[in-house]
């Protein structure tokens, strides 16, 4: 269904879309990885809230790269302090944030910047404003998005939303893959081919294969 806040996410080139979802994918096989290499140490109770950390920002890093590389926009790894960096996507007329959430549907946990950065978005009463009138998107020169990860343990779920100016409610969501599906040409590849390293796993099991045969 048609959304009033459809205009503000065609600001955004449906290749970036392409982009971020194959950095959730090969995020989510980066991850994988890591949780292979040490399992002992990575599923123990001291690790619990650094593992989401770490999903997190291999996420993060692959994006960056992604749309780096496709160059669609432009990326920064932006210092949010305490050491933390946040990637942070920059086209004309929209900004973009991937940030983890731990429920589907819900905003990223507030933070100063996050706050910050929505400054010039619409506020929660725009919808009420246009419902009987065309939206004024274009009077917006920017706004920003965030792109919400939900990890299932499995594969990242990516959601492109758009918070009000006080960053306290959803104005509108988009799912990625949603789109993609939707609006891309059949002709398009969604996944952009990448050559990963093997899991551990893999590599085992090639050994074994190969020990079997001989």
């Amino acid at each position: 269904m048609p959304s009033i806040y459809d205009d503000f996410l065609a600001r955004i080139p449906k290749k970036l879309l392409v982009s971020l979802s194959n950095g959730c994918t090969l995020g989510d096989k980066a991850f994988q990885q890591v949780m292979e290499s040490d399992g002992s140490l990575l599923n123990s109770p001291y690790m619990y809230g650094l593992r989401s950390r770490i999903h997190d920002k291999a996420v993060q890093m692959y994006m960056h790269d992604r749309v780096e590389g496709g160059g669609l926009a432009r990326v920064y790894c932006k210092n949010t302090g305490f050491g933390n960096r946040v990637a942070t996507i920059c086209g004309d007329g929209y900004s973009l944030m991937p940030c983890h959430i731990s429920e589907r549907n819900t905003l990223p946990p507030s933070a100063k910047y996050k706050i910050k950065a929505c400054e010039n978005n619409p506020g929660h009463d725009y919808g009420q404003l246009n419902l009987f009138t065309p939206p004024y998107a274009k009077s917006f020169s920017s706004v920003n998005f965030f792109v919400t990860t939900f990890f299932d343990g499995m594969v990242t779920e990516p959601t492109v939303i758009l918070p009000d100016r006080d960053f306290s409610k959803i104005l509108c969501s988009w799912s990625i893959p949603a789109i993609i599906a939707a609006e891309m040409p059949k002709t398009e590849e969604v996944y952009q081919e990448r050559i990963m390293p093997k899991l551990l796993s893999e590599v085992q099991n090639e050994i074994k294969n190969s020990q079997g045969e001989m």
